[in-house]
């Protein structure tokens, strides 16, 4: 008999797309970037890229037994386990910079990409609240020039909101488990990011041993849309590539 409860733990396996030739390198989407991005187009020239499609990063509710972005990275771990790519290099993006941040810790990628990723906080930190403006307004604060914005078919507020909206788009437990990370890890991030600012990009490089950061100039939140030629060239410099191997 199924212990009461039990239900809210069931999901259904995730989508997840792939696209591109070259060595496996799994994205995990932020709430804004649930498209392909011309950034991630950019890397299908050189990478087999697999999206992970997480409930909640495009508008529809997250599964009920989802209650933290720990819980997602344990959703995505046993999607990738049923398709081989446990190890693979994992890429994550704001919130899904964070989910991949979390799987780092039990999943252990061969190499980690952190591109704006939320998940830490600073204290005294003043900071931009993304829920405190219309969804429309939104792209004036996660991209420098809102113009290169993709068009957005949803948004991601309901992960967002259930994972991100106390304690703000953070998890003070977070840098205890980044600590013990031994992965190869890069940091990128937009210089002019308003979302998360470029100051966590230092933190993050700060409690995750030997990793390193790439800060982007003329671009925000998103420097998967905004530069997407400096953004590409930054990962394949770090991520090895079809063009590495050949």
């Amino acid at each position: 008999m199924m212990a009461e409860g039990s239900a809210d733990l069931c999901w259904d396996p995730l989508e997840v797309d792939s696209a591109g030739t070259g060595p496996d390198l799994v994205v995990i989407p932020g709430f804004a970037t649930e498209d392909w991005t011309p950034g991630l187009e950019a890397l299908t020239g050189s990478y087999t890229l697999h999206r992970v499609h997480v409930p909640g990063f495009a508008g529809e509710q997250p599964p009920r037994g989802i209650r933290s972005v720990r819980d997602v990275a344990c959703l995505v771990k046993a999607e990738l386990m049923s398709r081989g790519l446990v190890g693979a290099p994992v890429l994550g993006h704001s919130i899904g910079g964070w989910v991949a941040a979390e799987l780092a810790s039990i999943a252990h990628p061969e190499r980690l990409v952190l591109v704006d990723a939320m998940g830490l906080r600073i204290v005294g930190e003043p900071r931009e609240n993304i829920f405190d403006r219309p969804r429309d307004a939104v792209a004036d604060l996660v991209y420098n020039d809102s113009s290169k914005a993709p068009e957005w078919s949803s948004l991601g507020y309901s992960g967002l909101a259930r994972f991100g909206w106390s304690p703000y788009l953070c998890d003070p437990s977070l840098p205890n488990r980044l600590v013990v990370l031994d992965v190869p890890t890069l940091v990128v991030w937009g210089a002019d990011d308003r979302v998360v600012p470029p100051t966590h990009a230092d933190l993050f490089c700060t409690l995750i041993r030997g990793a390193r950061s790439e800060v982007i100039a003329g671009a925000g939140h998103d420097p998967t849309s905004e530069q997407p030629g400096r953004f590409a060239q930054i990962v394949r410099d770090f991520v090895p590539s079809k063009e590495a191997s050949e």
